[in-house]
């Protein structure tokens, strides 16, 4: 979808515009005011309504295909600007894709900051 210039998503542009006449073209007129456009769900860029874009449209991988969190994940942005989703990692739940989860990201409790059961040399498995 093309909505303006070739340009597919966008936040905030300023337009001016000038008119041929017959005694040819006008001077350009003062800039408009601020436009803006609506969210673009799976272009990477959180905006609007949307609860996350992890710049795909495809659910199960804890941003829908709408742009909200699905259930048992949480998204934060990342430094790239694209959202990253998790199962909830370290929040004392033991949800789908984990092994444990003591509600905290410390290696030496028996289990790792991916909720990944890990062995230590001083314990029986």
């Amino acid at each position: 979808m093309s909505l303006f210039g070739g340009l597919s998503t966008y936040r905030r542009v300023r337009c001016r515009i000038r008119v041929q006449a017959a005694g040819g073209w006008s001077l350009w007129s003062a800039v408009s005011s601020d436009m803006y456009t609506l969210p673009v769900c799976g272009d990477g860029v959180r905006h609007g309504t949307e609860q996350c874009d992890d710049a795909g449209t495809t659910g199960g991988d804890g941003c829908s295909s709408g742009c909200s969190v699905e259930a048992g994940y949480a998204c934060s942005t990342t430094p790239s600007g694209v959202d990253a989703c998790n199962n909830g990692c370290g929040n004392g739940t033991v949800e789908a894709g984990e092994l444990c989860d003591y509600g905290n990201a410390e290696s030496r409790d028996g289990c790792d900051g991916s909720c990944r059961i890990i062995a230590r040399d001083d314990e029986e498995c």
